[in-house]
């Protein structure tokens, strides 16, 4: 698959900062993916669904023209750097981002639990 308008790159954000980062990116026009599931956890004696996200620590960002990106996308709050091998910046295929937006999507109709099952041993 050729990807439109731009390649796939993965950033490294600081801890627990990918959705501000997410936000400072997306008020720049960098379109972001920040792939997420629905956890279903006992919360306070009761039954919640929470968003959590699947890569913490990381961002997708696809841009068109990298050079022209880098110093305000590094600088971008909650950003720490690209990921890269060497000196090159690494890119992502437009395959596995489209794998992932739809497992993403099946995951919002389907809860990923965590909890117990009866019959399940406990230990």
């Amino acid at each position: 698959m050729i990807c439109s308008e731009g390649k796939w790159y993965l950033l490294k954000t600081k801890v627990r900062q990918e959705r501000r980062a997410k936000d400072h990116l997306e008020r720049q026009n960098i379109e972001v993916f920040c792939p997420e599931v629905f956890i279903e956890i006992v919360k306070r004696g009761e039954l919640a669904s929470v968003s959590e996200i699947l890569f913490p620590g990381y961002l997708f960002i696809k841009i068109a023209n990298l050079s022209d990106s880098v110093g305000s996308i590094r600088s971008t709050r909650g950003v720490l750097n690209f990921v890269s091998f060497g000196n090159s910046v690494t890119t992502v295929p437009c395959s596995l981002i489209e794998v992932l937006k739809k497992r993403v999507e099946s995951s919002a109709k389907n809860f990923i639990s965590k909890l117990p099952k009866k019959g399940d041993k406990l230990f």
